[in-house]
């Protein structure tokens, strides 16, 4: 539960902004507390920063229920004239000035949001590749999750029968297609290699499966989270590895995305702390 609620927590803090006010509904509303609306393109949006793999009805329930304790809490608060306190009134006055900082913080990235070319991360792979080495090991899965044993299982016997052709990628995806109740999901997850530390995002009787079956092994139907699945290891590579550039492209580009971006923040800041010095309105003692 506690490593569900961890890969949750993007979309629980994007939704803390979610439905505030007065709203009016259009029919089209996932929660509502009062006058505040949780819509479902507010949910859909939060949705999306989850990890590629996680169980994505699991996921809206528990995020649902997030933010409506989040709002009866805080209408009860008000109820009680909690706000008129002087130490709540300090924490409002510091939460207004962090969302409004992130705001423009956000707005800024969105009016610079420079990627990194191929021939950057290429070139930062190549003069970085010996310090690049695997810190732990990174694997390839096949994880099959479905709403019933049954259906587990006649996935299992189509991923065992893949396994022993020269298109098990594409059986695979068919597989998923078939049996999966999140096939985009399962076909992303089983495209690109991850950490091993990364399965506990996912689910941790998934990491533990994955940490007793050998690569090219299929596991038994198991049951966790509501559902079943069925994981094989395609692939391990060992911690101290030197990766290939398909390996941590992504994370490569994520890197060298933050590092662009905050490049040009610290020099936005440099320069409104300029023009503040120039006429008058900041001054360190």
């Amino acid at each position: 539960m506690i490593t569900r609620l961890y890969a949750l927590l993007p979309a629980i803090l994007l939704l803390a902004g979610c439905g505030g006010g007065n709203q009016k509904s259009d029919g089209e509303f996932a929660a509502r507390v009062g006058s505040e609306i949780l819509s479902t393109a507010e949910l859909d949006e939060a949705l999306e920063v989850l990890p590629v793999g996680l169980d994505s009805v699991t996921a809206r329930q528990q995020v649902i229920e997030q933010w409506v304790h989040s709002r009866l809490l805080a209408q009860e608060a008000r109820r009680q004239g909690l706000t008129s306190q002087e130490d709540v009134q300090r924490q409002l006055a510091d939460s207004e000035r962090a969302v409004l900082a992130a705001a423009l913080i956000d707005r800024f990235f969105e009016a610079n949001a420079e990627e990194p070319t191929d021939e950057e991360i290429r070139s930062y792979f190549d003069a970085n590749r010996q310090r690049l080495a695997l810190r732990e090991p990174y694997l390839q899965i096949r994880l099959l999750t479905t709403d019933s044993a049954e259906r587990a299982q006649l996935g299992k016997v189509a991923m065992i029968q893949a396994t022993s052709t020269p298109f098990a990628d594409s059986l695979w995806a068919m597989t998923a297609e078939e049996f999966a109740t999140d096939p985009g999901g399962a076909i992303a997850l089983a495209n690109r290699f991850l950490p091993e530390s990364r399965l506990r995002g996912l689910d941790e009787t998934v990491a533990q499966r994955g940490r007793s079956l050998a690569p090219g092994q299929i596991s038994e139907v198991f049951e966790s989270s509501g559902h079943h699945h069925v994981l094989e290891i395609v692939s391990r590579v060992s911690a101290g590895v030197t990766p290939d550039l398909p390996w941590i492209r992504e994370e490569l580009r994520q890197r060298l995305a933050i590092e662009k971006r905050n490049t040009m923040l610290a020099q936005q800041v440099q320069q409104l702390k300029n023009e503040a010095e120039s006429d008058g309105r900041l001054e360190i003692r």
